[in-house]
């Protein structure tokens, strides 16, 4: 009895509505604005529940219909994010279970197998190209809060501007990777950032994907990317010949030249290097490794080369092992 009670409750409501012979005078003068802030309304139970609340004056003005059916559509919006968002969520939780797995069995393995296997896990990513991958990590992978922080020496500079100077060639890269000629296209690109190949363009000659591999390249401020050029890594003794914000170039014990990063980056370096040797089969010298594999364990992973790490991953689709296993490291006795 209650329910035919209701349902006649509501077509009178529906009927009374449209026919406006029940809206207030500020309803009855803006009837077709009415009809077209109720189509907003996507959910039909929804928008029949607004007009009986215009009906019995809950809702007794234009503004407080606009209000209510904004309110709505935000609303809407947001429950239809949080459904997409849901859904990201359950992928990457099912995605982070099929990699422990392969983790879990590559890590049974030993020697040249345990490398292939590895090598193989790298191989299969996306290669986004050299400018498109600068793009990203100055604007996504390595930029928080608007800001983007070089490597070596810890400067700041505008996510948006290290953008426009790439996308626009005025950053003055040192593709040639040596100090000297860093800066030959446009002196005054030397306040600007720079995009710092780990592993020097030169010794690949440039070749993709090894150009564009986001998981050996970094932001740098282009007089320290200049400076560092194609010099090997290492620990720099006695006076150094150039230095700022704790990296240094200078003579390592043996009297080579190198570079030595700030300790802050000498892990994820060290990581990095040890990603591009298994990833592209190349070797790393006795010295350098050496010392990677003391920066491996002195700087260890932390939750901002973690988030690093999930983002390259979100474009470049494929993992640094070495980030998410740093003892890895110790299972391959030469790199």
């Amino acid at each position: 009895m209650s329910f035919k009670i209701l349902l006649i409750s509501t077509i009178i409501l529906t009927v009374i509505l449209t026919s406006g012979a029940s809206y207030s005078q500020d309803f009855s003068q803006n009837s077709d604005q009415v009809k077209q802030l109720l189509s907003r309304v996507a959910d039909p139970q929804i928008r029949l529940d607004i007009e009986r609340n215009i009906a019995v004056g809950n809702i007794s003005s234009m503004d407080e219909l606009m209000a209510a059916t904004d309110d709505l559509n935000l609303l809407e919006q947001a429950q239809e994010s949080s459904q997409s968002t849901m859904e990201q969520v359950a992928k990457a939780a099912a995605d982070s279970r099929i990699m422990e797995r392969n983790y879990e069995r590559i890590s049974q393995k030993q020697g040249d197998d345990f490398r292939e296997s590895l090598m193989k896990m790298c191989s299969n990513h996306t290669s986004l190209g050299y400018q498109a991958a600068k793009s990203k990590m100055y604007t996504f992978i390595d930029a928080y809060n608007g800001k983007v922080e070089g490597v070596y020496t810890g400067k700041l500079f505008a996510s948006r501007t290290c953008k426009y100077i790439s996308d626009n060639g005025l950053d003055g890269e040192a593709d040639s990777d040596s100090p000297e000629e860093a800066f030959e296209g446009d002196k005054s690109s030397a306040g600007f950032m720079n995009c710092e190949h780990s592993w020097p363009q030169s010794f690949f000659e440039k070749q993709e994907p090894m150009r564009s591999d986001i998981w050996h390249l970094y932001p740098t401020d282009s007089i320290a990317n200049g400076t560092r050029g194609s010099y090997p890594f290492g620990i720099v003794v006695g006076e150094p010949i150039w230095s700022e914000g704790g990296s240094k170039l200078g003579y390592d014990a043996k009297g080579r030249k190198v570079f030595e990063p700030r300790a802050s980056h000498r892990g994820n370096l060290a990581r990095s290097m040890f990603y591009f040797s298994v990833r592209y089969n190349d070797p790393i010298d006795n010295l350098q490794e050496a010392t990677f594999r003391k920066w491996n364990t002195a700087d260890p992973v932390d939750s901002t080369e973690k988030e690093r790490a999930n983002r390259i991953e979100s474009i470049q689709h494929n993992r640094n092992p070495f980030i998410d296993h740093p003892e890895y490291a110790d299972k391959i006795k030469d790199f």
